[in-house]
């Protein structure tokens, strides 16, 4: 027998009874005998027809045996090797490592805008999310939301170093954790900046929050318990991530240990969180590439949930999603990608009809004048986004500052063989289009970056007087992290996965 499932030609499945043969073994055998594959060419009870890569893999295991439908029942989401596991251990043991020394070593207070992430976290674990908000006005004449809670000073006022928002790797190891009590802790009320982002960004960090309260810690406990929660999250998602993946398992080991990748999920802040959401979506996207198979429901309802959830916390991280929508019709037919994009268009509205009765955000310059400006003159506006993400774009690529031009021949070259190889692969009826998937992470990350810096242009800059080599304010590092697993597709290069 050539293996569970599989038979060689002119062989029949033994049975308990010599001399009998069940009518599921009949069956098996009238299909293998039905079903040849000769050259790239499928012959189907004596008529040869022309076959994709796709219809051979279907019908061909590794070794260039028939498959039978059988065998193909049990390639399953779950039927994983060791090395998968292996891989996510390794992760999961090196990320916990480090994210409680950062736990140990870093004050809870101590990140950037602790007065947006803590109080946002309280409103959640309390209950007063949805508290009515009221408009302030700020010394640059924007109007803006804050939201009125009410609940102890320690978390609603907290008196953290924001110095971290500058140079988290050099405040490791300095014994920031001063581990502020209750001194002066009191019942306060008032408006206060809870609703910047969608309260689902937060839920892990409440979660532990309300632990830490219904366990009657201390403060600094509490937010501690917060940080910890929201670092197993952190872990348990791209541990799973690195268990789906097919290949660029290393690379996202890789990505998940950076120092900055680890601080962010063991904070308060949302941001690790959402560079664990784009590695499970990256990972559905190329486990069903690989599988070259229909997505199961489940796995397709995971996509869904997890983009959802990126696109109510940050929508603009979900360009990450565009490899998502070239996956071959084979894995994600027409209508599921229509039907993707239908509830992300959904969770926009319902992310939109919050915003304006809840979001409130920080500015540094006037978005009114900054809006009409870019009315005015959209093609600066255009310039001096374009030159700073390019900039960007060079440096992460090694490249000189001033060499910005070097990354955008990069950029053109690669679209440019992402067209001819997709319409190559179009001609060959090939199901993976791999040089698209190599294309669309550079195009995903660029308009990443753009959107940032386009975000950033319109909230920190004067735009009007800026000169178009000018850098923008206001961008920093950490806002790339959720772009980066994106780079896994860089490893489908090749005519299979």
């Amino acid at each position: 027998m050539a293996g569970r499932g599989l038979l060689a030609p002119g062989e029949r499945r033994k049975t308990g009874r010599p001399g009998t043969r069940s009518r599921h073994d009949e069956g098996e055998v009238r299909w293998e005998s039905a079903v040849r594959m000769r050259g790239d060419r499928l012959v189907i009870m004596g008529s040869v027809f022309p076959a994709s890569r796709h219809t051979i893999g279907m019908f061909m295991n590794q070794n260039g045996n028939h498959v039978s439908p059988t065998s193909m029942r049990g390639a399953g989401l779950w039927r994983t090797s060791k090395a998968n596991v292996v891989a996510a251990v390794v992760f999961a043991i090196i990320a916990l490592a480090e994210g409680l020394f950062m736990i140990g070593d870093i004050d809870a207070k101590s990140l950037p805008d602790p007065t947006m992430h803590i109080p946002q976290t309280y409103a959640l674990a309390t209950g007063q999310v949805f508290n009515p908000t009221e408009f302030q006005t700020d010394e640059w004449g924007n109007h803006f939301r804050r939201q009125n809670l009410k609940g102890d000073s320690y978390y609603l006022e907290p008196d953290g170093n924001n110095s971290l928002l500058m140079n988290v790797i050099s405040q490791i190891g300095k014994s920031n954790a001063y581990h502020s009590e209750d001194n002066g802790s009191q019942t306060v009320s008032g408006l206060y900046r809870s609703t910047q982002y969608f309260p689902a960004s937060y839920i892990p960090q409440a979660v532990g929050m309300k632990i830490g309260m219904m366990l009657h810690m201390s403060h600094y406990k509490t937010l501690q318990m917060a940080r910890g929660v929201n670092l197993l999250t952190f872990i348990a998602m791209v541990a799973f991530a690195i268990i789906l993946l097919p290949r660029g398992k290393l690379l996202m080991l890789a990505l998940g240990l950076l120092p900055m990748t680890v601080y962010t999920a063991s904070s308060m802040m949302p941001d690790g969180l959402y560079f664990a959401a784009s590695a499970c979506m990256v990972a559905v996207a190329m486990y069903g590439l690989r599988s070259e198979r229909r997505m199961s429901n489940g796995l397709y309802v995971f996509l869904i949930v997890i983009s959802l959830w990126i696109l109510l916390g940050k929508s603009l991280y979900l360009v990450a999603a565009l490899p998502v929508l070239l996956l071959p019709k084979v894995v994600l037919s027409w209508k599921r990608k229509l039907g993707y994009v239908g509830v992300m268009c959904i969770g926009l509205v319902l992310y939109l009809l919050w915003s304006s009765a809840y979001s409130g955000g920080f500015f540094a310059a006037n978005v009114a004048d900054n809006k009409g400006y870019i009315l005015h003159d959209p093609v600066h506006f255009v310039i001096v986004v374009l030159k700073n993400a390019l900039h960007v774009y060079s440096e992460l690529i090694i490249m000189p500052h001033g060499y910005w031009w070097v990354a955008l021949a990069i950029t053109v070259i690669t679209v440019g063989s992402a067209v001819y190889g997709f319409v190559t692969d179009w001609k060959r009826e090939r199901s993976n289009f791999t040089v698209v998937y190599v294309a669309s992470v550079v195009v995903s990350f660029f308009l990443g970056i753009c959107a940032i810096y386009a975000f950033t242009a319109l909230t920190w800059n004067d735009l009007s007087n800026m000169s178009q080599g000018i850098d923008l304010e206001g961008f920093q590092g950490r806002y790339i992290l959720p772009l980066l697993p994106s780079a896994a597709f860089l490893s489908v290069w090749g005519k299979r996965i």
